[in-house]
């Protein structure tokens, strides 16, 4: 096994399809399919369970994508040593990031390039990714952006994180429609939040909210929730330091987590500028520690 292995199992497990995990990995699907097989022969087991809902992973599936996973952090940990002893690259990069990001998870990544590239000067804007136009010309070298968009250039995913549903007690989904909904109106997107409402519309059996209350922020939904008013929807960012409070990751009714996105665009020829392509491996391999 080597490294196009463990991304090919850790790719699968993002997907829950061989077809969208080929198209990821910009192979074809009885070429991902041999690969697979070959890994079973070596080891002498049986890595998915095949459905028409998908694929999941055996036991012995499980066991062996924790591994890969754990060697994937090992190279990218060995990728970051190696770094150091490099040549120092000098140089400016211009960065824009979501507000989100920046305000929980930016100034680690940023420490750490800053560690291993000294020399390299950041600047740095921030604003809301549903205030960024991603069409118009480009005025910073890279962008952190939450969520999906059209782009031209390069993308890859830097974070991903379950999408859940938030309550200051223990919580059913059976709870749903007696207790109050907090409900964060978004200014952009009309009907409020669209990963609640496809989750929702996925039901088998319609749910009505006898009670939502309608706030104008997430932390405005988050501390009502924690007052025990109701229950909120929430990505799991808001509240991983908030042990005062249960998250309940959603599923698809295929068991699939429901997952936010965030990452990091290049425009195109942007990575030809040493910089630039030092911060976006940097990112990658910083990414795939954890």
């Amino acid at each position: 096994m080597d490294s196009r292995d463990w991304l090919t199992l850790k790719t699968i497990e993002e997907e829950h399809s061989l077809t969208r995990a080929a198209e990821k990995l910009f192979i074809s699907q009885p070429s991902l399919t041999y690969r697979l097989q070959k890994m079973e022969k070596e080891l002498d087991i049986v890595i998915l369970n095949r459905s028409s809902e998908g694929v999941t992973f055996t036991y012995e599936g499980e066991h062996l994508l924790e591994y890969a996973k754990e060697m994937l952090r090992s190279l990218s940990q060995l990728r970051l040593d190696f770094i150091k002893m490099k040549e120092p690259i000098t140089g400016e990069l211009s960065l824009w990031s979501c507000t989100v990001y920046s305000k929980y998870k930016l100034a680690q990544l940023i420490k750490a390039f800053s560690d291993y590239y000294p020399e390299i000067k950041i600047n740095l804007k921030t604003g809301s990714s549903t205030h960024l136009d991603t069409k118009k010309p480009f005025q910073h070298n890279l962008y952190i952006f939450r969520g999906e968009t059209e782009w031209k250039g390069k993308k890859q995913i830097i974070l991903k994180e379950p999408y859940g549903i938030v309550s200051a007690s223990p919580f059913k989904l059976e709870m749903l429609e007696e207790t109050p909904l907090i409900q964060y109106d978004y200014p952009s997107k009309k009907g409020g939040d669209p990963i609640l409402s496809h989750w929702l519309s996925e039901r088998p059996h319609p749910i009505v909210f006898k009670k939502v209350i309608t706030v104008n922020s997430i932390e405005a939904a988050i501390e009502l929730t924690s007052q025990g008013i109701g229950w909120c929807m929430v990505p799991h960012i808001h509240v991983e330091r908030k042990s005062n409070l249960h998250f309940y990751p959603l599923k698809t009714l295929e068991n699939f987590p429901v997952n936010l996105m965030t990452i990091l665009l290049a425009p195109p020829s942007a990575l030809e500028k040493a910089p630039v392509k030092a911060f976006w491996d940097f990112a990658m391999y910083y990414s795939n520690r954890f």
